[in-house]
């Protein structure tokens, strides 16, 4: 069986609507027997939410365990360690640790801290955090991505935004938890073994991690501004389907 890995957000979806044909692409996908990977850098929300979104957006079944999200990647870090943890994010953010992990309220008594991504900045908090990785604790952050998309080609800042400031403050870098870094690329190797395709809207996130597994890998058109040059993909085309329809043209024969 051959595997596919796609982001979703930007890709797949942006916000609660499906792009246009990805429904009628996947399920070309199902059919030809391909085995699906749904990544996202997404962990303001819990994987089962994740899977509720696709499954209501694609009206099909998903298994939990195909959607891979810095959370999980998470999970499978906290296994064997075992960290007071600060965390800046979502309430969901901070509830899903608190169910694997031990919380706390005050950043002095935390191993590590853990940065997610706010509605608003909060600036107490990141100087608080900023002090405390001047000390040498661990830092850790979900993802790198400075913006998503959103409706009407706008974007929001996102979770690298805060990591960024924080960098720059106390001039380290920050490892994460999502696409590309070590982290993420280690569970999809250890949990699935071989990519052969990899679909996403960003190259700094989808491609390098493509690129690093040794996938064929699809760049398509979003909201979303690369920060890195678009000649590192395999192909480019404007959407999912697009991408589809080419994999199954020139791989299917």
């Amino acid at each position: 069986m051959h595997t596919l890995a796609t982001d979703l957000d930007g890709t797949i979806y942006i916000e609660d609507k499906l792009i246009d044909q990805v429904k009628e692409s996947h399920n070309e996908l199902l059919n030809k027997g391909i085995k699906i990977l749904y990544t996202t850098n997404n962990s303001s929300q819990n994987p089962l939410r994740i899977q509720k979104k696709l499954e209501q957006l694609l009206e099909i079944k998903i298994d939990v365990d195909s959607v891979i999200t810095p959370l999980k990647v998470l999970t499978e870090y906290l296994r064997d360690n075992k960290f007071k943890i600060f965390t800046y994010g979502s309430d969901d953010l901070t509830e899903y640790i608190n169910g694997i992990s031990n919380v706390t309220a005050k950043i002095n008594e935390a191993d590590l801290v853990l940065i997610g991504r706010k509605e608003k900045i909060e600036q107490k908090n990141i100087s608080d955090i900023i002090n405390h990785a001047k000390k040498g604790k661990k830092i850790f952050g979900m993802n790198k991505d400075l913006t998503f998309p959103t409706y009407n080609n706008k974007e929001k800042r996102g979770n690298g935004f805060v990591l960024k400031i924080i960098e720059d403050a106390v001039g380290i870098d920050i490892n994460t938890f999502g696409k590309p870094d070590i982290f993420y690329f280690n569970y999809i190797i250890n949990k699935f073994k071989r990519i052969e395709f990899m679909i996403g809207d960003r190259v700094d996130t989808d491609i390098v991690l493509g690129n690093n597994l040794n996938a064929t890998t699809f760049l398509v058109n979003s909201s979303v501004k690369n920060h890195m040059k678009n000649n590192i993909p395999d192909y480019k085309f404007t959407n999912f389907s697009e991408c589809v329809s080419f994999i199954l043209k020139n791989f299917y024969k």
